[in-house]
């Protein structure tokens, strides 16, 4: 803003006292009109939104809660067999190559098979690379690879989409039920 007018520093014109008001956090940090953050600020627990009880601020269920509404999402999925691949505990990160391993794991932590939530996985595999995306920083707009990055990237792509053996195996949602005991295994 282009003003010809000279305002000095110490003029009344340069500045003005005026009231401001708003909610300020336990911690001295103003908020203006958003009493929500503020109190958030300055708290250090607060309800849990289900029950009620106590909890950290940073908390919005209780543990119990929590348990609870994680169960009941659990319960959601439909049950499938355990047929081929990992399974995994659900929102968790232990995985089972098979039944043995998982009763292991119950044996180990005092758990009953049955109410070991489950869930099946599928395979991840290996997918092609896009060399143009691949180098895009790295070449002109509208710009091309050398022919001989061209067929090398064309031959990786065909071993990958050869490649029948996943990276890895992510989880689904759909749950596996471990049967209270496990299975007689013949002896041979």
């Amino acid at each position: 803003m282009s003003d010809a007018t000279i305002v000095m520093f110490d003029s009344d014109d340069a500045a003005r006292p005026t009231t401001v008001s708003g909610w300020v956090s336990r911690n001295n940090r103003f908020y203006g009109d958003d009493e929500r953050t503020a109190r958030y600020d300055g708290c250090t627990h607060r309800k849990c939104e289900e029950c009620s009880e106590v909890v950290p601020k940073h908390r919005v269920l209780c543990s119990a809660c929590a348990v609870a509404k994680r169960t009941a999402r659990y319960l959601t999925f439909p049950i499938v067999e355990w047929t081929e691949g990992f399974a995994g505990i659900f929102d968790g990160d232990e995985y089972f190559a098979d039944e043995e391993e998982a009763y292991d794991y119950c044996e180990e932590h005092g758990i009953d098979p049955p109410t070991l939530q489950l869930v099946a996985t599928e395979p991840v595999y290996a997918t092609e690379v896009e060399a143009l995306d691949y180098y895009a920083d790295d070449i002109p707009e509208d710009g091309e690879l050398p022919e001989e990055l061209t067929v090398a990237f064309e031959t990786l792509n065909e071993a990958i989409k050869a490649c029948k053996v996943p990276l890895c195996w992510q989880p689904v949602n759909k749950r596996i039920s471990l049967p209270a005991t496990r299975k007689a295994v013949p002896h041979a």
